[in-house]
């Protein structure tokens, strides 16, 4: 008789899934995303945010060699939008929306491999109390621009399989 499993098959299913999608590890030793790993120089934004952004860039990335091939110019933007709840209390909600703009260059060739703009949001609430308001307005540029950085490093992780090595 045969004995049916439905625990390997649901825990097999996955895989199955994944593997017939063409699908492939961005971070897999050997890829095009570790062979960037140390290799890219990203310009220091002069701004709080810039330096949170950098530095997750970075984390992900590692700290550029010396020789790195790559150099990354990014251009960040964050604009405020406030939304009065209710006038009598000071409470309000604000939208914090960020846009960066990435271009990298390979410094060997100087041809022009990564090239785009992506933005994201990020929100608080404030009311009368000053302390809060600063210490909400803060968290939310930290994340933001974490946010951004994630973006990025998502989007020169895929593309830099077509980079020259």
């Amino acid at each position: 008789m045969l004995s049916f499993d439905r625990r390997t098959l649901i825990a097999l299913l996955p895989a199955v899934l994944v593997a017939g999608c063409g699908f492939r590890p961005v971070y897999k030793a050997g890829s095009a995303a570790r062979g960037v790993q140390g290799n890219i120089r990203f310009d220091l934004i002069d701004s709080p945010e810039g330096f949170i952004l950098l530095e997750a860039l970075e984390r992900r990335f590692g700290r550029p060699r010396p020789d790195a091939r790559y150099r990354a110019a990014l251009d960040l933007s964050i604009t405020e939008t406030e939304l009065t709840l209710v006038a009598s209390s000071g409470l309000a909600r604000h939208t914090l929306s960020g846009k960066i703009s990435v271009s990298i260059v390979d410094s060997k060739s100087g041809a022009r491999v990564f090239s785009q703009s992506m933005r994201d949001t990020a929100g608080y609430t404030s009311s009368a109390e000053t302390l809060m308001n600063e210490t909400a307005r803060q968290d939310a540029r930290k994340r933001l621009a974490l946010a951004l950085a994630a973006l990025v490093s998502r989007q020169i992780a895929v593309d830099s399989v077509t980079w020259p090595t």
